[in-house]
């Protein structure tokens, strides 16, 4: 994802949903190259006009805390117990 950034940096400022864009854009690539494995992924991108992205594939997760209280989490995403949605 971040060789992907790297390369179009304006995703950010131009697509509605970039992280979406960005992380299929490195699955396909993966794909390509016909890379054996699967993983979650948890993925943040702030702005520069502080907005902030979130996306949240299997078990792992994403909280943002101000003042030290929880303000939003993202939930984990798995078929059944210690089964998560893998890429």
């Amino acid at each position: 994802v971040r060789m992907e950034f790297e390369r179009t940096p304006a995703v950010a400022l131009l697509h509605e949903k970039p992280l979406v864009d960005l992380l299929q854009a490195a699955y396909d690539e993966l794909e390509v190259a016909e890379l054996p494995g699967s993983c979650t992924a948890s993925l943040a991108l702030l702005t520069s006009e502080g907005q902030l992205h979130v996306l949240n594939v299997g078990d792992s997760g994403i909280q943002l805390v101000r003042g030290g209280k929880s303000v939003f989490r993202t939930r984990e995403q798995q078929h059944y117990f210690n089964c998560p949605f893998q890429l």
